[in-house]
């Protein structure tokens, strides 16, 4: 992303229509660089929990949300010498994958905290590992 944070200030300069292909090229790079870095998130993030541990999860999560607010910014900078959104489909991938990378989350917590009350309802003893049931 730094190196992409580098070369923005040469895109927003080109508005001529001669140096148009720069901005271009920037474009198509960004979006290249968005698919490869999601594709990696999405990989990660199914290997939680049989293969990973949770905390990848929130690595995938934070690293998702830092990549799409930095397109949010390109694509608001840009936006002022071109009228059409440009990062259109990078930005909606990104939001549905936090989307689901946020429903996953909340609903494993969601599973661990109610096993731990079932497991235990009475004594709240919550983290002896016996077995499960229910009152």
């Amino acid at each position: 992303m730094e190196e992409l944070d580098t070369l923005l200030p040469l895109a927003l300069a080109c508005k001529d229509d001669s140096l148009q292909e720069i901005r271009t090229n920037f474009v198509e790079a960004c979006s290249k660089v968005a698919t490869a870095v999601l594709a990696r998130l999405e990989e990660k993030s199914k290997e939680v929990p049989s293969k990973a541990p949770l905390q990848n999860l929130y690595a995938a999560l934070s690293t998702a949300i830092h990549v799409f607010q930095h397109f949010k910014m390109y694509s608001n900078l840009m936006r002022e010498t071109s009228k059409k959104p440009l990062f259109l489909g990078p930005v909606q991938q990104y939001q549905e994958f936090i989307n689901i990378l946020q429903f996953q989350v909340k609903n494993y917590c969601v599973r661990v905290c109610a096993t731990s009350i079932l497991q235990d309802a009475e004594s709240h003893h919550w983290d002896d590992c016996k077995a499960f049931y229910e009152v």
